[in-house]
Protein backbone atom coordinates (compact mmCIF):
# COMPACT_ATOMS: atom_id res chain seq x y z
CA UNK A 1 0.00 0.00 0.00
CA UNK A 2 1.54 3.37 -1.12
CA UNK A 3 2.69 6.09 1.62
CA UNK A 4 -0.24 8.23 0.80
CA UNK A 5 -3.14 5.57 1.19
CA UNK A 6 -1.60 4.55 4.27
CA UNK A 7 -1.87 8.67 5.38
CA UNK A 8 -5.42 8.56 4.61
CA UNK A 9 -6.46 5.81 6.32
CA UNK A 10 -4.09 7.15 9.57
CA UNK A 11 -6.17 10.50 8.95
CA UNK A 12 -9.79 8.68 9.21
CA UNK A 13 -8.50 6.80 12.48
CA UNK A 14 -8.49 9.83 13.85
CA UNK A 15 -11.26 12.29 12.44
CA UNK A 16 -14.00 13.14 14.87
CA UNK A 17 -16.07 13.42 11.57
CA UNK A 18 -15.91 9.84 11.34
CA UNK A 19 -17.13 8.75 15.26
CA UNK A 20 -19.53 6.28 15.46
CA UNK A 21 -17.92 4.69 12.12
CA UNK A 22 -16.47 1.09 12.82
CA UNK A 23 -12.64 1.41 12.30
CA UNK A 24 -11.51 -1.78 11.06
CA UNK A 25 -7.44 -1.36 10.14
CA UNK A 26 -7.08 0.34 13.32
CA UNK A 27 -8.98 -2.48 15.29
CA UNK A 28 -6.90 -5.31 13.72
CA UNK A 29 -4.01 -3.19 13.96
CA UNK A 30 -4.30 -2.62 17.79
CA UNK A 31 -6.17 -6.05 19.16
CA UNK A 32 -4.88 -8.96 16.04
CA UNK A 33 -1.49 -9.65 17.28
CA UNK A 34 -2.45 -10.45 20.92
CA UNK A 35 -5.30 -12.57 19.47
CA UNK A 36 -2.99 -14.48 17.71
CA UNK A 37 -0.80 -15.26 20.93
CA UNK A 38 -3.10 -16.04 23.04
CA UNK A 39 -3.00 -19.27 25.35
CA UNK A 40 -5.41 -21.95 24.34
CA UNK A 41 -8.76 -21.72 26.34
CA UNK A 42 -10.25 -25.40 27.12
CA UNK A 43 -13.86 -23.62 27.66
CA UNK A 44 -13.16 -21.13 24.81
CA UNK A 45 -14.85 -20.91 21.01
CA UNK A 46 -14.05 -23.86 18.87
CA UNK A 47 -11.36 -22.48 16.09
CA UNK A 48 -9.17 -20.83 18.38
CA UNK A 49 -5.99 -19.31 16.50
CA UNK A 50 -3.37 -22.01 18.61
CA UNK A 51 -5.61 -25.08 17.14
CA UNK A 52 -6.35 -23.68 13.80
CA UNK A 53 -1.77 -22.94 13.50
CA UNK A 54 -1.08 -26.37 14.66
CA UNK A 55 -4.20 -28.00 12.28
CA UNK A 56 -2.85 -25.71 9.21
CA UNK A 57 0.54 -27.69 9.07
CA UNK A 58 -1.16 -30.90 7.89
CA UNK A 59 -4.30 -28.68 6.22
CA UNK A 60 -3.68 -25.38 4.77
CA UNK A 61 -7.45 -24.76 4.46
CA UNK A 62 -7.75 -24.62 8.16
CA UNK A 63 -6.20 -20.97 7.99
CA UNK A 64 -9.22 -19.95 6.65
CA UNK A 65 -11.01 -19.83 10.02
CA UNK A 66 -7.74 -18.53 11.91
CA UNK A 67 -10.02 -15.41 12.77
CA UNK A 68 -13.23 -17.56 13.82
CA UNK A 69 -12.83 -16.83 17.55
CA UNK A 70 -11.39 -13.29 17.24
CA UNK A 71 -14.08 -11.08 18.23
CA UNK A 72 -13.87 -7.96 15.97
CA UNK A 73 -16.15 -5.40 15.53
CA UNK A 74 -19.30 -5.65 12.72
CA UNK A 75 -21.89 -4.36 11.42
CA UNK A 76 -25.23 -5.08 12.69
CA UNK A 77 -27.65 -7.46 10.11
CA UNK A 78 -30.30 -4.18 10.28
CA UNK A 79 -27.25 -2.33 8.92
CA UNK A 80 -26.19 -5.03 6.78
CA UNK A 81 -29.70 -5.08 5.18
CA UNK A 82 -29.84 -1.12 4.24
CA UNK A 83 -26.15 -1.59 2.67
CA UNK A 84 -27.04 -4.54 0.23
CA UNK A 85 -30.35 -2.81 -0.39
CA UNK A 86 -28.23 -0.15 -2.67
CA UNK A 87 -26.69 -1.54 -6.05
CA UNK A 88 -23.78 -3.41 -5.27
CA UNK A 89 -23.93 -2.10 -2.00
CA UNK A 90 -22.56 -5.22 0.00
CA UNK A 91 -19.75 -5.33 -2.09
CA UNK A 92 -18.72 -1.63 -1.94
CA UNK A 93 -18.55 -1.67 1.61
CA UNK A 94 -16.54 -5.23 2.22
CA UNK A 95 -14.51 -3.44 -0.45
CA UNK A 96 -13.22 -1.01 1.99
CA UNK A 97 -13.16 -3.53 5.04
CA UNK A 98 -10.71 -5.62 3.04
CA UNK A 99 -8.79 -2.33 1.99
CA UNK A 100 -8.50 -0.88 5.59
CA UNK A 101 -7.19 -4.18 6.93
CA UNK A 102 -5.09 -5.74 4.24
CA UNK A 103 -1.91 -3.41 5.18
CA UNK A 104 -2.41 -4.90 9.11
CA UNK A 105 -2.57 -8.91 7.19
CA UNK A 106 0.23 -8.64 4.36
CA UNK A 107 3.33 -6.95 3.76
CA UNK A 108 4.39 -3.89 1.17
CA UNK A 109 4.29 -6.19 -1.54
CA UNK A 110 1.29 -7.98 -1.55
CA UNK A 111 3.28 -10.96 -1.88
CA UNK A 112 2.81 -12.79 1.54
CA UNK A 113 2.34 -12.16 5.39
CA UNK A 114 3.20 -9.27 7.40
CA UNK A 115 6.45 -9.88 9.28
CA UNK A 116 4.50 -9.11 12.53
CA UNK A 117 2.15 -11.26 11.91
CA UNK A 118 4.51 -14.52 10.85
CA UNK A 119 5.76 -13.32 14.40
CA UNK A 120 2.38 -13.50 16.21
CA UNK A 121 1.82 -17.08 15.28
CA UNK A 122 5.00 -18.30 15.50
CA UNK A 123 8.32 -17.99 13.48
CA UNK A 124 8.16 -21.84 13.52
CA UNK A 125 5.07 -22.46 13.07
CA UNK A 126 4.99 -20.44 9.87
CA UNK A 127 7.33 -22.09 8.30
CA UNK A 128 5.95 -25.58 9.32
CA UNK A 129 2.90 -24.68 7.06
CA UNK A 130 4.90 -23.04 4.79
CA UNK A 131 7.36 -25.86 3.75
CA UNK A 132 4.24 -28.33 3.53
CA UNK A 133 4.04 -30.96 0.58
CA UNK A 134 0.73 -28.79 0.23
CA UNK A 135 2.01 -25.59 0.15
CA UNK A 136 5.57 -26.12 -1.07
CA UNK A 137 6.78 -22.65 -0.14
CA UNK A 138 4.19 -20.68 -1.62
CA UNK A 139 3.84 -17.98 0.79
CA UNK A 140 1.10 -16.08 -1.25
CA UNK A 141 -1.03 -18.89 -0.68
CA UNK A 142 -0.32 -18.94 2.96
CA UNK A 143 -1.32 -15.59 3.10
CA UNK A 144 -4.07 -15.50 1.30
CA UNK A 145 -6.06 -18.46 3.38
CA UNK A 146 -5.61 -15.37 5.86
CA UNK A 147 -7.61 -12.63 3.78
CA UNK A 148 -10.26 -15.59 2.89
CA UNK A 149 -10.63 -15.66 6.95
CA UNK A 150 -11.00 -11.73 6.82
CA UNK A 151 -14.71 -12.47 4.87
CA UNK A 152 -15.60 -15.81 6.46
CA UNK A 153 -15.65 -14.47 9.72
CA UNK A 154 -16.83 -10.92 9.32
CA UNK A 155 -20.35 -13.15 7.97
CA UNK A 156 -20.10 -14.92 11.05
CA UNK A 157 -19.95 -12.43 13.46
CA UNK A 158 -22.82 -10.97 12.25
CA UNK A 159 -24.75 -13.93 11.90
CA UNK A 160 -23.18 -14.50 15.71
CA UNK A 161 -25.09 -11.09 16.92
CA UNK A 162 -28.65 -11.86 16.23
CA UNK A 163 -30.55 -12.47 18.25
CA UNK A 164 -33.87 -13.24 17.04
CA UNK A 165 -34.06 -16.31 15.62
CA UNK A 166 -36.18 -15.64 12.59
CA UNK A 167 -33.60 -13.29 11.33
CA UNK A 168 -30.66 -16.01 12.11
CA UNK A 169 -32.53 -18.16 9.44
CA UNK A 170 -32.66 -15.49 7.02
CA UNK A 171 -29.50 -14.11 7.10
CA UNK A 172 -28.05 -17.46 7.17
CA UNK A 173 -29.85 -18.26 3.54
CA UNK A 174 -29.39 -14.58 2.09
CA UNK A 175 -26.63 -12.72 4.13
CA UNK A 176 -23.92 -15.73 4.37
CA UNK A 177 -24.28 -17.00 0.95
CA UNK A 178 -23.64 -13.56 -0.24
CA UNK A 179 -20.12 -13.19 2.03
CA UNK A 180 -19.25 -16.87 0.43
CA UNK A 181 -19.33 -15.19 -3.02
CA UNK A 182 -17.75 -12.29 -2.28
CA UNK A 183 -14.73 -14.57 -0.65
CA UNK A 184 -14.35 -16.04 -4.05
CA UNK A 185 -13.76 -12.66 -5.81
CA UNK A 186 -10.75 -11.75 -3.37
CA UNK A 187 -7.32 -11.36 -4.02
CA UNK A 188 -3.65 -10.65 -2.06
CA UNK A 189 -4.59 -6.97 -3.94
CA UNK A 190 -8.15 -6.81 -2.57
CA UNK A 191 -11.88 -7.77 -3.96
CA UNK A 192 -12.33 -7.20 -7.42
CA UNK A 193 -15.13 -5.36 -8.82
CA UNK A 194 -18.26 -7.83 -9.55
CA UNK A 195 -18.17 -9.61 -12.37
CA UNK A 196 -21.67 -9.30 -15.25
CA UNK A 197 -23.87 -12.24 -13.89
CA UNK A 198 -26.67 -13.63 -15.84
CA UNK A 199 -29.85 -12.52 -15.37
CA UNK A 200 -32.56 -14.62 -13.87
CA UNK A 201 -34.85 -15.10 -17.10
CA UNK A 202 -31.96 -16.52 -18.82
CA UNK A 203 -30.54 -18.67 -15.76
CA UNK A 204 -34.05 -20.45 -15.49
CA UNK A 205 -34.44 -20.96 -19.22
CA UNK A 206 -30.94 -22.80 -19.29
CA UNK A 207 -32.20 -24.51 -16.21
CA UNK A 208 -35.60 -25.48 -17.93
CA UNK A 209 -33.48 -26.57 -20.88
CA UNK A 210 -31.38 -29.10 -19.61
CA UNK A 211 -33.66 -30.13 -17.04
CA UNK A 212 -35.80 -31.42 -20.45
CA UNK A 213 -32.59 -33.17 -21.61
CA UNK A 214 -32.47 -35.05 -18.53
CA UNK A 215 -36.15 -36.52 -19.03
CA UNK A 216 -35.77 -36.80 -22.45
CA UNK A 217 -32.61 -39.17 -21.57
CA UNK A 218 -35.32 -41.02 -19.32
CA UNK A 219 -37.60 -41.59 -21.87
CA UNK A 220 -35.45 -42.60 -24.44
CA UNK A 221 -33.97 -44.91 -21.31
CA UNK A 222 -30.61 -43.68 -21.65
CA UNK A 223 -28.11 -44.59 -18.97
CA UNK A 224 -27.11 -40.86 -17.26
CA UNK A 225 -24.45 -41.99 -14.36
CA UNK A 226 -25.66 -40.30 -11.11
CA UNK A 227 -29.03 -39.06 -13.14
CA UNK A 228 -31.49 -38.70 -10.17
CA UNK A 229 -28.53 -36.78 -8.07
CA UNK A 230 -28.35 -34.35 -11.07
CA UNK A 231 -32.02 -34.11 -11.68
CA UNK A 232 -32.04 -33.25 -7.68
CA UNK A 233 -29.77 -30.32 -8.16
CA UNK A 234 -31.93 -28.87 -10.90
CA UNK A 235 -35.11 -29.15 -9.10
CA UNK A 236 -33.28 -27.14 -6.08
CA UNK A 237 -32.03 -24.72 -8.85
CA UNK A 238 -35.51 -24.00 -10.06
CA UNK A 239 -36.52 -23.98 -6.31
CA UNK A 240 -35.15 -20.97 -5.80
CA UNK A 241 -36.12 -19.26 -9.28
CA UNK A 242 -39.92 -20.10 -8.74
CA UNK A 243 -41.45 -16.95 -8.53
CA UNK A 244 -44.34 -18.78 -6.39
CA UNK A 245 -42.21 -19.96 -4.28
CA UNK A 246 -43.53 -18.05 -0.58
CA UNK A 247 -40.04 -19.05 1.30
CA UNK A 248 -38.15 -16.91 -0.91
CA UNK A 249 -39.83 -14.15 -2.02
CA UNK A 250 -38.77 -11.68 0.14
CA UNK A 251 -35.26 -13.18 -0.28
CA UNK A 252 -33.03 -10.42 -2.02
CA UNK A 253 -32.47 -11.17 -5.91
CA UNK A 254 -28.55 -11.66 -5.85
CA UNK A 255 -29.06 -14.59 -2.64
CA UNK A 256 -31.85 -16.01 -5.51
CA UNK A 257 -28.98 -16.08 -7.90
CA UNK A 258 -26.29 -17.41 -6.44
CA UNK A 259 -28.26 -20.65 -4.89
CA UNK A 260 -29.77 -20.96 -8.01
CA UNK A 261 -25.88 -20.88 -9.67
CA UNK A 262 -24.27 -23.14 -7.15
CA UNK A 263 -26.72 -26.26 -7.92
CA UNK A 264 -26.60 -25.65 -11.49
CA UNK A 265 -23.00 -25.56 -11.40
CA UNK A 266 -23.30 -28.97 -9.23
CA UNK A 267 -25.50 -30.29 -11.50
CA UNK A 268 -22.64 -29.58 -14.52
CA UNK A 269 -20.00 -31.11 -12.75
CA UNK A 270 -21.65 -34.44 -11.57
CA UNK A 271 -22.78 -34.85 -15.36
CA UNK A 272 -19.52 -34.34 -16.64
CA UNK A 273 -17.95 -36.48 -14.14
CA UNK A 274 -19.99 -39.51 -15.06
CA UNK A 275 -20.28 -38.71 -18.63
CA UNK A 276 -16.36 -38.60 -19.08
CA UNK A 277 -16.28 -42.44 -16.78
CA UNK A 278 -19.27 -43.57 -18.85
CA UNK A 279 -16.72 -43.01 -22.05
CA UNK A 280 -14.04 -43.99 -21.05
CA UNK A 281 -15.10 -47.89 -21.22
CA UNK A 282 -17.68 -49.08 -23.47
CA UNK A 283 -20.62 -46.63 -23.95
CA UNK A 284 -23.85 -46.80 -26.35
CA UNK A 285 -24.13 -45.47 -29.54
CA UNK A 286 -27.10 -43.45 -28.03
CA UNK A 287 -25.13 -42.18 -24.63
CA UNK A 288 -22.51 -41.13 -26.83
CA UNK A 289 -25.06 -39.21 -28.98
CA UNK A 290 -26.70 -37.80 -26.05
CA UNK A 291 -23.38 -36.80 -24.78
CA UNK A 292 -22.65 -34.86 -27.74
CA UNK A 293 -25.93 -33.12 -27.44
CA UNK A 294 -25.72 -31.92 -24.14
CA UNK A 295 -21.83 -30.79 -24.42
CA UNK A 296 -23.28 -28.40 -27.04
CA UNK A 297 -25.80 -27.03 -25.24
CA UNK A 298 -23.73 -26.26 -22.31
CA UNK A 299 -21.45 -24.75 -24.53
CA UNK A 300 -23.88 -22.92 -26.71
CA UNK A 301 -21.79 -24.43 -29.91
CA UNK A 302 -23.82 -26.56 -31.81
CA UNK A 303 -21.69 -27.00 -34.50
CA UNK A 304 -19.32 -28.93 -31.92
CA UNK A 305 -18.45 -32.52 -32.99
CA UNK A 306 -19.44 -32.19 -36.53
CA UNK A 307 -16.50 -33.04 -38.48
CA UNK A 308 -16.20 -35.34 -40.67
CA UNK A 309 -13.95 -37.65 -38.44
CA UNK A 310 -15.77 -36.29 -35.43
CA UNK A 311 -18.96 -37.95 -36.45
CA UNK A 312 -17.56 -41.49 -36.52
CA UNK A 313 -18.29 -43.23 -33.39
CA UNK A 314 -15.22 -43.80 -31.91
CA UNK A 315 -15.47 -39.54 -31.81
CA UNK A 316 -15.58 -40.38 -27.61
CA UNK A 317 -12.15 -39.75 -27.74
CA UNK A 318 -12.50 -36.19 -29.08
CA UNK A 319 -15.96 -35.37 -26.79
CA UNK A 320 -13.59 -36.49 -23.25
CA UNK A 321 -11.46 -33.30 -24.47
CA UNK A 322 -14.48 -31.32 -24.37
CA UNK A 323 -15.70 -32.62 -20.97
CA UNK A 324 -12.23 -32.01 -19.32
CA UNK A 325 -12.13 -28.24 -21.04
CA UNK A 326 -15.61 -27.54 -19.57
CA UNK A 327 -14.74 -29.62 -16.75
CA UNK A 328 -11.15 -27.46 -16.28
CA UNK A 329 -13.45 -23.89 -16.76
CA UNK A 330 -15.90 -25.03 -14.11
CA UNK A 331 -13.48 -25.77 -11.73
CA UNK A 332 -11.34 -22.26 -12.44
CA UNK A 333 -14.76 -20.41 -11.30
CA UNK A 334 -14.75 -22.29 -8.07
CA UNK A 335 -11.52 -21.10 -6.58
CA UNK A 336 -12.66 -21.27 -3.18
CA UNK A 337 -13.87 -24.51 -1.52
CA UNK A 338 -14.51 -23.13 1.93
CA UNK A 339 -16.45 -25.10 4.91
CA UNK A 340 -19.95 -23.97 6.18
CA UNK A 341 -19.82 -21.71 9.08
CA UNK A 342 -21.72 -24.08 11.08
CA UNK A 343 -22.98 -27.18 10.07
CA UNK A 344 -26.53 -26.46 10.86
CA UNK A 345 -28.90 -28.19 8.71
CA UNK A 346 -32.03 -26.24 9.96
CA UNK A 347 -31.21 -22.97 8.39
CA UNK A 348 -31.42 -25.11 4.77
CA UNK A 349 -34.55 -24.89 2.33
Amino acid sequence: MSKNKWQRLHERYHSKEDEGIIKYGKYFEENIFNYLTQEHNPEGEKNQPGKIIQEAKSTLGKLSRILDAFDFPVLSYEEIKEISSKPNGLRAYMQEYIDEILPVLLNDEHSGLNDRIIEAIGEENYHAILESPEVNGNSEEVAMQFVKASMLSYGQRVLDKIEDEHLKVEAFNSFLPSMENLAKDISLKGLADEKKKMDLVDLHKILLNFKALMNEATEQKINIPSSDVINSNLDTALYWLDPHNEDIVDLPVETKHNKATEQYDKAVKIFLDGAENALQTSPSKPQVNFFVRVVRFLTGNEQLLQSKDEKRYERQRTLISNLNDLKSKLENSEELEQEQPHEDSSFKP
